[in-house]
């Protein structure tokens, strides 16, 4: 059988798996013996992405080598890795849908499950949950149910109620997380009110600090500096400031306090004081909605009480100092749960005070901060790994990068992240992307995690000096690696002085007066570089941060029920990311 030799059509390798490399497209020829030995040489990689586990890049590389034809077994191929990873992605829902779910639809989905995938490496273990699901219902079936059969409406009321009552700030770590395990059980259970013990949930999720309710502040007559205090001391106090800069003063024999700010002196100052967990403008709102309407009166106050306090809180996000805290969030998811509560006797103004608060119906009973639809989709792109173009990823890291939402700068970062990491520039981009971020930061935690994954990235940037390469042209023979030395017979002059009339030209230079020799302080042109011990190598992700789920979202990006904002914790992502080698610097 003769082959065609119809030029085969140009593959687009942002749809058919990762880009070849140079020598293939170099040596590729329209002859049937190279194309099998190109097609070969996909396969095999296709293989060892296979055995590595990177099912997306073996499935590009078999896509390519199916596009070489007269090879029908790599279509099954195809079709095998696809069927994995459909597989993978489902048992990857299902397990987040196991933290969630109670355990009678944790077994139902575990059954639909091995009914549609009951032959894939992940059976086994759904059916080990099952048979511990199925135990589980079986033991709860036999337990006696004490509790009554049905319970009131007023009763549940009078219970959340309780709840409500023990809410309020700076409480105790211990109570805190108490309280906040029972409100996420009991925002479900009111309805109509359940946007606030939504808001409970949140607010006692995390610390006052975390929020930016709280800040250490040291002051004196003439200046003050906020942050968190890390040393107290009789002649040294330490503050880390919300950019993440660090304070240091130091007390001077004139008892007066010497101030460093980074590396740099900042002057003095004298009476200094130094206060803790003072309240932030965002705390004083919440405490001026907590005296006016407690929330223990939350679940029988009027519509016009929620209305009333939701025009306050709007009013509250308006002034600078907290519409430019992180606390900002808090405010507005309270100011909307009023808005709420009066939804249904009072449809239309609390439509317009959620509107008023930058809220949209997307559908039935779901209100979104339309703000925050960027950052959602951003963690979208982030959570579901779908496969993009170099240029899809540059093209949103360089729209939000320079975003002055801190928010929107990390998301953009971390997509970054998860980019294409191929060549030295990429490296220096993804530095570039938590640069930005790290210029917009609100607080020190913020800060602190920020500059922990700069150190990370910055261990593997190229070496500033010899740009990666490992060497650098000898100073001595300026790279050419001979030297023009004078010649030593003639003394430089190209001829020898002999008695009697005349000179003879030197023999050795050839009457030039110089020769050329080999350079004793270099190889061939080339010195190693004094500033980096071996030449660029391209890292891993993971030797610069891993990422784990966000417990406070389960990994979804989202909080609430019928109010749905971007989780804070992990700022809509859906995963923690974690600096390599400074594992406690995640966000709080």
């Amino acid at each position: 059988m003769t082959l065609s030799k119809k030029p085969l059509p140009k593959q687009e390798s942002a749809t058919n798996g990762p880009d070849l490399p140079s020598t293939y497209r170099e040596t590729r020829k329209d002859s049937a013996p190279a194309r099998d030995r190109e097609q070969d040489q996909m396969i095999e990689m296709a293989k060892e992405c296979d055995r590595e586990g990177r099912l997306q890049d073996a499935l590009g590389w078999y896509r390519k080598a199916q596009s070489l034809g007269h090879r029908p077994w790599v279509a099954d191929r195809i079709k095998e890795i696809e069927r994995r990873m459909e597989e993978e992605t489902a048992y990857k829902k299902l397990r987040q849908a196991l933290l969630r779910l109670p355990a009678a639809q944790a077994a139902e989905e575990c059954r639909e499950f091995l009914k549609r995938y009951g032959d894939s490496p992940f059976a086994d273990a759904v059916r080990t949950e099952l048979d511990g699901l199925v135990a589980r219902l079986e033991e709860e079936r036999r337990r006696p149910d004490t509790r009554p059969k049905e319970v009131s409406k007023q009763t549940i009321e009078d219970e959340v109620t309780s709840l409500l009552s023990q809410l309020a700030l700076n409480l105790p770590d211990a109570t805190r997380a108490s309280l906040s395990q029972q409100f996420l059980l009991a925002r479900t259970r009111c309805p109509a009110k359940g946007e606030l013990v939504g808001f409970a949930w949140l607010l006692t999720s995390r610390t006052e600090k975390a929020w930016g309710l709280s800040v250490d502040r040291v002051r004196a007559a003439s200046r003050e500096f906020t942050g968190s205090l890390e040393l107290n001391a009789e002649k040294l106090i330490v503050l880390r400031a919300m950019d993440g800069q660090k304070i240091q003063l130091e007390k001077t024999p004139g008892n007066c306090w010497k101030v460093t700010i980074g590396t740099k002196t900042a002057g003095e100052m004298s009476d200094v004081t130094v206060e803790k967990d003072v309240a932030t403008a965002s705390a004083t709102a919440l405490s001026g909605n907590f005296s006016r309407l407690p929330p223990s009166s939350w679940m029988k106050a009027k519509p016009a009480q929620h209305l009333e306090e939701t025009g306050k809180l709007a009013g509250a996000l308006k002034t600078a100092a907290v519409s430019a805290s992180t606390a900002v969030v808090l405010i507005r998811v309270l100011a909307a749960s009023h808005a709420l509560a009066a939804l249904v006797p009072e449809p239309e103004a609390a439509k317009a005070h959620l509107k008023g608060l930058g809220f949209a119906e997307v559908k039935a009973g779901r209100w979104e901060l339309t703000s925050e639809n960027t950052l959602l989709t951003l963690g979208k792109i982030l959570l579901s790994r779908q496969e993009r173009t170099r240029e899809e990823i540059l093209k949103i890291v360089s729209v939000y990068r320079d975003d002055k939402d801190f928010r929107l700068r990390y998301a953009a970062m971390a997509v970054r992240l998860w980019g294409p990491l191929d060549k030295k520039e990429d490296v220096q981009d993804i530095l570039k992307s938590i640069e930005s971020a790290s210029k917009a930061v609100r607080s020190d935690a913020e800060a602190a995690h920020v500059n922990a994954l700069l150190d990370a990235a910055r261990a593997f940037m190229p070496c500033s000096n010899c740009k990666g390469v490992g060497d650098l042209p000898c100073p001595k023979c300026k790279g050419k690696g001979r030297l023009i030395a004078s010649c030593n017979p003639c003394n430089g002059h190209g001829f020898r002085f002999q008695p009697g009339p005349g000179n003879v030209v030197c023999g050795d230079c050839g009457g030039r007066g110089t020769w050329r020799e080999n350079c004793d302080q270099c190889c061939q042109g080339r010195v190693d570089c004094p500033a980096c011990e071996t030449p660029f190598a391209l890292p891993q992700l993971r030797q610069i941060c891993s990422n784990k789920s966000c417990p406070m979202c389960s990994g979804s990006g989202e909080v609430g029920v019928s109010l749905v904002i971007a989780c804070p914790r992990c700022l809509g992502l859906g995963v923690l990311i974690i600096p390599e080698g400074a594992p406690k610097a995640v966000l709080p």
